[in-house]
């Protein structure tokens, strides 16, 4: 089992690693398949002396290993958990970046007030799943009495249904504009404390 100072070790040397712009490129090429010095420096147009250099130092990390074939050393990623972990990573930051630009537009100023949108959508989703089960937990035992029939039923909870779309439609109403210091576009709007109608 990995102690606390065993797993800082481990990520000091793989954030060493991963701190030079050119390690970067040649571990994202190893974690596709193995490589060998010259291929590596002619596909990312580095001198074979730089990727050499670069891959001693990332092999001395114990991210990856040499392996000695006749006049050439093929270079592979130590461990196969390592190369799902460098494409998780890989994967999480193209994710993050996305959704980055998707709700702010690359401003990061106007994070709060996307944070707060989707504060105010989990609300609306969590008070349609609680207003569709009392619904149901109402309407079993009516429905199972013969208090209410099965067309009563019906006609409640398509009601139900309804109100939960409209309820879920409301999420989708846009914000007003904010301007980039944070204040509303409109000079006649009052101030409030959500930034969403």
């Amino acid at each position: 089992m990995l102690t606390i100072a065993t797993r800082l070790d481990v990520m000091n040397h793989l954030g060493n690693a991963l701190a030079d712009p050119t390690r970067s490129p040649i571990l994202l090429s190893l974690s596709e398949r193995p490589g060998y010095p010259a291929d590596l420096s002619r596909g990312l147009q580095l001198t074979r002396s730089n990727v050499s250099n670069h891959l001693a130092c990332v092999r001395g990390c114990g991210i990856v290993v040499a392996t000695p074939e006749g006049r050439q050393t093929r270079y592979e990623i130590a461990d196969a958990h390592l190369t799902r972990a460098l494409t998780a990573l890989v994967e999480t930051d193209a994710a993050i970046e996305s959704a980055s630009v998707a709700f702010t537009g690359n401003d990061l100023r106007l994070l709060p007030a996307a944070l707060l949108h989707a504060r105010r959508g989990r609300r609306i989703m969590t008070g349609n799943i609680v207003l569709s089960l009392g619904i149901i937990i109402v309407l079993l035992p009516l429905a199972l009495l013969g208090i209410l029939g099965l067309a009563g039923v019906v006609l409640v909870r398509e009601m139900a249904e309804l109100i939960v779309i409209l309820n879920g439609v409301r999420a989708a109403r846009r914000p007003k504009p904010i301007t980039a210091l944070g204040a509303r576009t409109a000079a006649a709007s009052p101030p409030r404390a959500n930034v969403f109608r």
